[in-house]
């Protein structure tokens, strides 16, 4: 399983890999275990979510993948952080009086009727969980459960893996794309527009955003110097977007997200930030301060990622 892990964490995010690694681990303990088929759960705090199954009945994988997983009979398994063992879960409480949404779902669509579930540890945090099961009545043995508990041990090991390869390579990325601006820089130093046109370009494509712009504070107020976007369309719309912008005069205020990054001298995030002339559903914008004064701000319009204010930062 480790080798499997270290050839397919580089160059890939972290859950393409999952989705690979989990596979081949779930195809292993499902054979040696001797069970019918078998799922890996994501903990997020409150609820499972699905990352892989390997022969899951169509309609309980269907299921798994549009609804989350509240603990119910793996409740014990949050709470004490130990292997949860159902022999036959249609005799369960949670299927037979609760009607626990997930729990007949697992017995009605799955057909489970035993089923094992060993905790996924780091550090003895909860990160998720390693689930096998059985169409029938019988128990697994105490050196099955071992055996799903080393499994469970190896994934830990490989999201770690995973985690930290990606984390590299976007470091790398990064750099790459630092020195691909200060080398514009260099051969281009009395042609602003190319330079601003390059670093907008480097943020979205290192935020995976679906458009990006450069602003300048222009007296009290500001205006927008660029607009690049991923793929042809969506260049129309930033395009479109900086000139109904351009028709506007914005004031430096809180109003705008750009008005409170150059009133504020800090980045900010808006799940909704000019909802209804953009398509993206996240926002991210970071300011450049020579001298502590605000005179430009970078943004993106990008889907989720997190990291999107720091990538910013490095070409701002």
């Amino acid at each position: 399983m480790l080798r499997l892990a270290g050839r397919h964490c580089d160059g890939v995010r972290l859950h393409a890999f999952c989705t690979r690694a989990f596979s081949a681990m779930l195809e292993n303990a499902v054979r040696l275990c001797d069970a019918k088929f078998g799922n890996i759960y994501r903990w997020d705090g409150e609820l499972f979510h699905l990352l892989a199954a390997i022969n899951t009945p169509v309609a309980f994988a269907e299921f798994r993948k549009r609804s989350t997983l509240r603990p119910s009979t793996i409740r014990r398994m949050v709470e004490t952080k130990t292997a949860t063992h159902v022999v036959d879960l249609a005799v369960d409480p949670d299927y037979v009086e609760r009607r626990t949404p997930n729990t007949v779902a697992a017995v009605e669509l799955g057909g489970v009727r035993s089923f094992l579930s060993v905790p996924l540890l780091k550090e003895n945090e909860l990160i998720g969980s390693f689930s096998l099961y059985r169409q029938e009545v019988r128990p697994f043995t105490d050196k099955q459960i071992a055996l799903v508990t080393s499994f469970a041990a190896q994934a830990v090991i490989a999201i770690e893996n995973a985690r930290l390869l990606n984390e590299l390579r976007e470091s790398l990325q990064q750099q790459t794309a630092t020195a691909d601006v200060l080398k514009l820089i260099s051969r281009s130093t009395f042609d602003l527009q190319a330079v601003l046109d390059a670093l907008t370009e480097s943020a979205a494509r290192l935020c995976a955003a679906d458009m990006a712009f450069v602003s300048r504070r222009d007296g009290d107020g500001f205006r927008y110097l660029t607009a690049v976007g991923s793929t042809p369309e969506t260049t129309a719309d930033a395009i479109d977007y900086q000139t109904v912008l351009g028709a506007r005069r914005f004031v430096i205020g809180r109003e705008t997200m750009t008005g409170r990054v150059l009133l504020e001298a800090a980045h900010c995030r808006s799940p909704t930030s000019h909802r209804s002339l953009l398509r993206p559903s996240y926002f991210a914008a970071v300011c450049r301060l020579p001298r502590r004064s605000t005179v430009a701000t970078a943004h993106c319009g990008v889907w989720m990622p997190v990291q999107a204010t720091t990538l910013l930062r490095l070409v701002s």
